[in-house]
């Protein structure tokens, strides 16, 4: 059980965010309380109305819940529960609140936003130290619930919560990874393998370099590093126990140093390199041209899917309109009907021939025109009223309708940047690859692991010596068949040749079962070859003057 919940504004990003069905499998919004609107947009709209009425700006409390499934089964009861619990530690208990149910990678994990405004006070609920409440509630209900939580959950930490921060994935740190494919942990492992490897900063620098990282004078640190990705980290955080004084002694001056915008654009310009090396631009391969058409068709299939949710606020726009002017010419008949009646009933009542001259002469009836009027004026006054509550009747599900419609824009928008990240993210994995079109054949085999190099072989083994040492240094190796040059082949990086002899190492190793029979035997010859020495040395004689000195 693992509850994450902090302080925010922007409703209708996280609205958005929320409603994303293209990074998750299944969405659900299952509650919705305190709004007139019964969508996320427009709830999240009037909690900021109401926060406009106070000096709060982070008018939102989000909350994620993900518990773990290995445990046993986690029903909407349980969350329920949890829920509830975190309303009454929080003092968040009647509060308006919006509960979506997620499922990405087919684990379930709820969400919960609630409005930080009491109406009544109009005050936002303070929530100071929500964090180390928020870890009162897990440990409660793991104590009740018999469930194991993970380590930085089960006590409670004090300043020492601080000391592992850099080894510790946030939220950027994931939305990071998910960008590029490259972990914190491999991004940090990777610079600490360069720091140790290396005893001073050209040979770092180098270092980092052959891994695709490039150093760089930091705007808010004093030295930076930029991956292949652009994505800027502070060099000091990356390798364990290493200062910025110790960075300083090694690197020099960091004025001399490039800044991160030139850092970004030098990885900018190598990763374009290798992504035009591996599309092959000039003759697409059949698996670019089969991954180009899995991106149009995926992009195809986004489009259709938002077609198919735009018909249908398409045709809730269309009835709404038809129902509108339906509405708009009922109330007009209506009150054109209420007149003529009125009117009927006047020129039925009307007096005629000697009453009606009686009526004219005694005054009578200037006293009906008068009522009349007066009638005709609240009449008119009636249905003004009740054009206008119509009309604003009809402005407001016009404009809750059109708030809903840039909610569906945003989240389109949303999903298609989803795509494009996937994307993105699946092209730029294919960099960390090693490229193997470089790599010479017999190191391409032993890659595959169908070459086995032996060590008899010594004009083999000489050969590939040299192709080593000489693609190590950068240089270009020229394949010689019979004195006939083959043309010359691109070099290859030092940590490719370390990657192509470790799997041929591997691929040398023995099967299981010849290990097993090796176990066997070998200790039975070492006894054997101990018990000849030990005769031996018995029945050898001793040696004469110095040499007998010497043994001694």
């Amino acid at each position: 059980m693992i509850p994450k919940g902090n302080q925010r504004a922007g409703g209708q990003q996280l609205a958005t965010h929320l409603l994303n069905s293209y990074d998750n499998d299944s969405v659900e919004v299952v509650d919705m309380r305190g709004a007139i609107a019964q969508d996320l947009h427009g709830a999240f709209a009037e909690w900021y109305a109401e926060a406009k009425a106070t000096k709060c700006i982070q008018y939102l409390y989000s909350l994620s819940i993900n518990p773990d499934h290995r445990q046993g089964p986690f029903n909407r009861e349980h969350y329920d529960d949890f829920i509830r619990r975190t309303e009454d530690k929080l003092g968040l208990s009647g509060q308006p609140r919006a509960v979506v149910f997620h499922v990405k990678h087919g684990r379930e994990h709820c969400h919960v936003v609630w409005s930080r405004i009491d109406t009544e006070k109009m005050k936002a609920v303070p929530l100071s130290h929500d964090r180390q409440k928020l870890r009162a509630v897990a440990q409660e209900y793991a104590r009740d619930h018999n469930l194991t939580l993970p380590p930085g959950m089960q006590n409670d930490r004090g300043k020492d919560r601080y000391a592992d921060r850099d080894k510790q994935e946030d939220l950027g740190d994931k939305q990071r990874e998910e960008r590029t494919g490259v972990s914190k942990p491999q991004r940090r492992r990777e610079i600490a393998e360069a720091w140790h490897g290396s005893d001073s900063g050209q040979a770092f620098i180098r270092a980092l370099e052959e891994r695709c990282y490039y150093v760089a004078r930091g705007d808010d640190c004093a030295f930076a590093v930029v991956d292949l990705y652009g994505e800027v980290s502070n060099l000091a955080r990356q390798v364990d126990g290493v200062k910025t004084k110790e960075l300083d002694a090694r690197l020099g001056d960091r004025d001399k140093l490039v800044d991160v915008a030139t850092a970004q654009a030098r990885a900018r310009q190598e990763r374009q390199a290798r992504l035009l090396k591996q599309r092959g631009r000039e003759e697409p391969s059949g698996d670019d041209q089969e991954k180009q058409g899995t991106a149009r068709q995926r992009r195809d299939a986004l489009q259709q899917a938002h077609a198919i949710r735009r018909a249908s606020l398409d045709l809730k726009r269309q009835q709404l309109t038809e129902c509108h002017s339906t509405e708009r010419k009922a109330l007009a008949d209506m009150q054109s009907a209420s007149s003529a009646a009125v009117f009927r009933d006047r020129a039925t009542k009307h007096p005629k021939g000697v009453l009606a001259f009686l009526a004219r002469v005694t005054g009578f009836d200037a006293l009906t025109a008068f009522r009349h009027t007066r009638e005709d004026r609240r009449r008119i006054a009636e249905q003004r009223l009740q054009t206008a509550a119509l009309v604003r009747r009809h402005r407001r599900e016009m404009q809750n309708f059109q708030h809903q419609e840039r909610g569906l824009t945003s989240l389109d928008k949303r999903e298609r940047r989803s795509l494009e990240t996937r994307l993105r993210r699946e092209a730029l994995r294919q960099l960390a690859r090693p490229d193997r079109a470089s790599i010479r054949p017999e190191f391409a085999a032993a890659v595959a692991g169908k070459t086995e190099i032996r060590k008899g072989d010594g004009g083999q083994k000489g050969k590939l010596k040299k192709d080593f040492a000489a693609a190590a240094k950068g240089q270009e190796a020229t394949e010689t068949r019979g004195g006939e040059s083959k043309g010359s082949k691109p070099a290859t990086t030092k940590g490719d040749l370390q990657r192509a002899f470790e799997q041929a190492k591997a691929a040398r190793k023995p099967s299981s079962g010849q290990q097993e029979h090796t176990e066997e035997i070998v200790p039975e010859k070492l006894e054997q070859a101990r018990k000849t020495k030990e005769d031996l040395e018995k029945h050898k004689p001793p040696a004469p003057g110095p040499e007998r000195d010497r043994e001694k």
